[in-house]
């Protein structure tokens, strides 16, 4: 049979319609434009192009992986992130669109403080999205990344050195594991796991079956992290450093319930995404 990407792109959306994948159209269409690299929206100029034996072999195998649930990103090997083009790939949690909001929010910070220079720790850097968003709006700021994960760390490495990022240093460790006594840092940023344990069941395959587990959960709650996070950062934050943490909407009376009887923190507030949920936590120590 002769296959144009016309007929291809229109056989392969309803197979993939029929193995449950949400807007299979498009899920082909990015499939079809990488296996003969092009930009998506070129496909309908040579709508009537036949494909040859190779790059129909090669469509298969891309298809066949989509319709076994693993993510659009896995299979491509690339993720846009506030204009990043970032490398992902089985093994690292991909980054979530919600999360540009923290990003502007530490921006927002700079800007209004006047920061150029800063010593910043990201919690949990995984492909390196917050970090290197931040690194190229402010390339003097130096950065720990750290991740227990030595292949989320892989996959840092290779986007900073894309990315020409070298003021991002990153370690091995358990949240602030790795992170020696005396080093104090002007801003700490985490998005964590939070996803509570009971949830797991309820996540669609294409998360439940390929990204890491260790990057969704923190326990019954979703809060074993962020409650570890909020506690320790006061041995590592400056005078009137920040944190900003990620959390999911439906923890905030637990958390605000932490900053009402800690005293470190004089100031915190909670910051909704773009679909006006509370989304992002921040704090800040006092001046002593």
């Amino acid at each position: 049979m002769t296959w144009t990407v016309s007929k291809l792109l229109q056989w392969s959306q309803l197979y993939l319609a029929e193995k449950g994948i949400e807007e299979s159209r498009l899920q082909v269409e990015y499939l079809l434009a990488h296996v003969l690299a092009k930009k998506r929206l070129s496909l309908y100029l040579e709508s009537d192009r036949v494909l040859n034996e190779t790059e129909l072999a090669a469509f298969k195998t891309l298809l066949q992986r989509r319709s076994q649930k693993e993510p659009l990103q896995y299979i491509l090997g690339t993720h846009l992130f506030m204009d990043l083009n970032l490398k992902v790939g089985p093994g690292v949690f991909i980054p979530r669109f919600e999360t540009e909001v923290l990003v502007e929010n530490v921006l927002e910070a700079f800007q209004k403080r006047e920061m150029k220079t800063a010593r910043i720790l990201e919690l949990g850097i995984g492909t390196g999205a917050i970090s290197l968003a931040i690194a190229k709006k402010y390339p003097d700021m130096a950065i720990v990344g750290v991740d227990v994960s030595a292949e989320a760390l892989k996959y840092a490495k290779e986007n900073i050195g894309l990315h020409a990022c070298s003021q991002i240093e990153l370690r091995q460790g358990d949240l602030f594991s790795s992170i020696e006594p005396h080093e104090k840092f002007d801003v700490i940023i985490s998005n964590p796991p939070y996803l509570a344990e009971p949830l797991w069941a309820s996540l669609k395959d294409e998360v439940k079956l390929h990204e890491p587990k260790e990057a969704l959960f923190s326990g019954e709650e979703g809060l074993d992290c962020i409650l570890k996070i909020i506690e320790t950062s006061r041995y590592y934050l400056k005078p009137e450093g920040m944190l900003f943490v990620e959390f999911s909407p439906e923890q905030r009376d637990q958390i605000e319930a932490v900053f009402k009887k800690d005293t470190f923190f004089t100031m915190w507030k909670f910051v909704r995404d773009y679909e006006h949920r509370d989304r992002l936590f921040i704090a800040e120590r006092g001046k002593t």
